[in-house]
This record gives C-alpha cells, sequence and structure tokens, in this order.
C-alpha cells in the first residue's frame, strides 16, 4: 500500500504532476462532508478511509473477474464469492455492534452525569 500524503484532496492536474496513483470519481456533498468530518475529527486522511472501506469489496470480486477474463467462470465459483461478501456484512454487522455498545456506554456516561447534576439543581438547602 502505499503511503497517504498529508493532503490527500487534489486535483487531478496535482496528482498528476506528483506521480500520486489515484482515481477520481465523483461523491455527493453528503459523503464529501462526511469525509472531511472524520479527517477533521480523527485525523484520518480521506484516502485512507475510502481505500479501506473498498479494499475487501476489491479483494472478494477480483478473483471472480480473473476466472471470468479466463473463461473459468462457473456456478461452481459462486459459492465462495458468497462466502466472502457473507464475510463483509459480517464485519459490517461486528463493527456496527461495536458501535452500538459504545453509543450506549455513551449515553449512560451522559445520563450518570447529568442525572446527578439536575439531582442537585433540584434540592434546596432549606
Amino acid at each position: 500500500m502505499s503511503e497517504p500524503i498529508l493532503n490527500d484532496v487534489l486535483t487531478p492536474e496535482e496528482a498528476f504532476k506528483n506521480n500520486v496513483n489515484c482515481i477520481c470519481f465523483e461523491l455527493d456533498e453528503e459523503m464529501v462532508k462526511g469525509l472531511e468530518r472524520l479527517k477533521k475529527l480523527f485525523d484520518i486522511p480521506m484516502s485512507v478511509i475510502i481505500a479501506e472501506a473498498l479494499r475487501p469489496f476489491i479483494n472478494t470480486f477480483l478473483p471472480i473477474a480473473d476466472l471470468y477474463e479466463q473463461g473459468k467462470l462457473t456456478a461452481d465459483c459462486i459459492p465462495d464469492a458468497v462466502k466472502c461478501i457473507e464475510s463483509l456484512v459480517i464485519k459490517a454487522d461486528v463493527a456496527k455492534a461495536r458501535l452500538d455498545k459504545e453509543v450506549k456506554k455513551l449515553e449512560k456516561q451522559q445520563k450518570m452525569k447529568g442525572g446527578a447534576g439536575n439531582e442537585r439543581k433540584g434540592k434546596s438547602s432549606t
């Protein structure tokens, strides 16, 4: 894998000039804002976020593409592809479960902090 560059938002001209391996594709405004926010919050270059998300997808389908090009793609190959897709889904489910757990933990902490503060405010000293 190539090393990420510090400013990974490049024009095609900048990418060509700096001999950067890239593929330009269009993202909707919501995706761009989300990636920029993730970069700002977690200091992860956008190219790394996108590349790591695409890598399992590419790794799943390249063997199928190879077989197709060789004229060897048969119905027998489909179960292996399905296993890879299932693996992607399972990984996504695990990641979601971990995130949900973290969200619940943070919500519980906020309730505990907020609840303690509200109880004190509600009591009078008389």
